[in-house]
């Protein structure tokens, strides 16, 4: 940093990167994000067929075995009913009887009951294809079984009990009778699944297994606001070894496509769970004792499994599929094989405790060991007082708290060079036309009175991790979705609809700008003291609820700080430059 115009170099720092930002969002708003491309074919993302499924027995599961295609003749007459089975942890399911699969996953409790699902009673985060589809959704898990090589869709009869739902269904080809179990998991936001197998005939039959998670993105969502993460943009998740991995639609397409091996999004080792999530749900699968024997990643309504018909053309789809470990059913054997699916808002609360653990997929980044802690004190926070609101305030005070030793020497620097202000401008006006001599009298002034133009720096990048973790952990916490303040507020985790919060904290951008020493010529003071804080507060707007409390609460107590420095400084001795700079 050049030591020259010392009063304002934090000033400048904040200026460079308040005008970079600007030039960001008019370029943003001129040429906004072009849509992603969908991949040519699906044919030339979807891979139908690999040696790794074949080898598992396994038809390669394409749109020609969902339901309306291939099994056309199994489901000839069938009627379709449904059946809705509960959780108590306030979750529920729909299973169909033309397959025997979920169709539908609703979150019946409070906090998302006012987005609009049945009758207004319920989220419903999982949900079919629809050719009119207009918002991203995830589409219904499903878990195919493969008889003889093949797989098709059967029509199913229900047996409902308290505890339990079983759909019950014979393969007329190899006689085998399916069953499928659904059960309330242990864990939040989780079914337990069941496949059950009977072989009644007198020879040997393969069986295959495999799962599908889906989501279907639309990319007008998934492109976000500036400054706004996008809430709607699905990725595709797999759990292997010590590793997540985390892939975007356009990044699993540009794998498929760039005909290098080593870029096949293909796991096969170690694979712990998987599924599909965005930044706030996740639908994923946990194994059982039998494992996982592959997870892979396909982009393309071919490889959802979404039939021609239900395909929506403001739409793109992604899909981890997992083969699971298959077998061969001798005459007479019985077969069960369970898994978990989950399906909901990935807390991190109910994600730990999984075993394993799904909390990886609550994604912070390079700054988790900042933000985890930051997310457990939130939560701890609003187990005090039950408003997410309030409880960013309390976490953005103990943040303030903990990083005052280095806040309170930014500010005892800044305090310092506002003594000098008077001093600084005579030797401005006296040199302004010979800047060496002006750079010799502005150090010899800062060397005489003690104070450091630099000190004020050092305390800003070393509190910028903190900041942009509190920051990075506000805006994932779904526990903010949907979640009241107060008033107008009614979610936390959308802007503030007639933008009364920016435009106070616009107000308070104002009044701290002016209680900071300014330096330099006219125009310069002007870009501090006006077009700074005009421009922060056109940022806002757009900016999450949660986010804008944040940052206002912590706009106010850097004002709070200011004015008690002030204080102390003018109370000091003319000399107490020396004594507040050294701070």
């Amino acid at each position: 940093m050049n030591p020259n115009p010392a009063p304002s170099d934090p000033k400048r720092l904040m200026l460079a990167v308040a005008l970079s930002a600007g030039v960001m969002l008019v370029w943003t708003w001129l040429f906004p994000p072009q849509k992603p491309q969908a991949p040519p074919t699906d044919a030339a993302t979807s891979a139908p067929s690999s040696p790794e499924l074949a080898s598992g027995g396994l038809v390669p599961a394409t749109a020609a075995s969902a339901p309306g295609s291939s099994a056309v003749d199994a489901l000839a007459g069938h009627v379709e009913t449904t059946q809705v089975l509960a959780a108590p942890s306030g979750h529920e399911i729909v299973v169909s009887s033309r397959d025997g699969q979920i169709q539908a996953w609703d979150l019946t409790e409070a906090q998302y009951r006012k987005a609009g699902g049945p009758d207004a009673r319920a989220l419903r985060v999982v949900q079919s294809a629809s050719p009119t589809l207009k918002k991203g959704v995830f589409l219904p898990p499903r878990v195919e079984v493969a008889l003889d090589g093949r797989s098709s869709a059967l029509p199913y009869t229900f047996t409902a009990g308290p505890t339990e739902l079983v759909a019950r269904a014979t393969d007329p080809a190899s006689g085998v009778v399916v069953e499928r179990v659904f059960r309330p998991g242990g864990e939040p936001y989780t079914f337990e699944v069941s496949v059950r197998l009977h072989n009644p005939s007198g020879r040997a039959v393969p069986f295959g297994l495999e799962a599908l998670l889906r989501g279907a993105q639309n990319d007008k969502e998934a492109a976000g606001r500036f400054f706004a993460p996008p809430v709607y943009q699905f990725e595709a998740v797999c759990a292997h070894g010590d590793t997540l991995d985390r892939q975007t639609l356009d990044t699993v397409a540009d794998h498929r496509t760039s005909g290098d091996a080593e870029d096949r999004p293909y796991f096969s080792t170690g694979v712990r769970w998987a599924g599909v999530d965005n930044r706030y749900f996740m639908t994923a699968l946990v194994p059982g004792p039998e494992g996982i024997a592959s997870c892979e990643y396909f982009v393309g309504a071919e490889a959802a499994l979404v039939p021609p018909g239900d395909i929506s053309p403001e739409t793109r789809y992604v899909a981890t599929r997992l083969v699971l470990p298959g077998g061969e059913l001798a005459p007479g054997e019985k077969v069960e094989r369970t898994w978990r699916l989950y399906g909901g808002p990935k807390k991190l609360e109910a994600l730990e405790s999984y075993s394993p653990s799904l909390s990886a997929a609550v994604d912070f980044g390079w700054l988790s060991a900042l933000s985890l802690p930051m997310l457990h004190t939130l939560e701890f926070f609003h187990g005090l007082v039950p408003n997410w609101g309030i409880a960013i305030i309390l976490l953005t005070i103990l943040v303030k708290l903990l990083t005052l030793p280095l806040t309170h020497k930014q500010y005892k620097s800044m305090a310092g060079m506002k003594l000098l202000q008077p001093q600084l401008k005579e030797l401005q006006e006296k040199y302004k036309d010979d800047r060496v001599r002006l750079q010799q009298e502005m150090m010899g002034l800062y060397k005489k009175n003690g104070v450091n133009p630099l000190s004020g720096c050092l305390p800003v990048l070393l509190m910028m991790p903190v900041y942009i973790a509190l920051y990075k952990t506000i805006y994932s916490a779904v526990e903010l979705y949907q979640a009241d303040l107060a008033g107008w507020i009614t979610d936390l985790s959308e802007p503030d609809p007639y933008f009364v919060l920016p435009l106070v904290l616009g107000v308070f951008f104002v009044i701290q700008t002016r209680l900071n020493p300014t330096s330099g010529d006219e125009l310069q003071q002007k870009l501090m003291l006006w077009i700074m804080p005009v421009m922060f507060t056109g940022m806002m707007l757009f900016l999450p609820s949660g986010l804008v409390v944040y940052i206002l609460a912590n706009t106010l107590l850097g004002i709070l700080q200011q004015l008690y420095m002030n204080r102390v400084t003018a109370a000091a001795p003319v000399a107490g430059a020396a004594a507040v700079g050294k701070g």
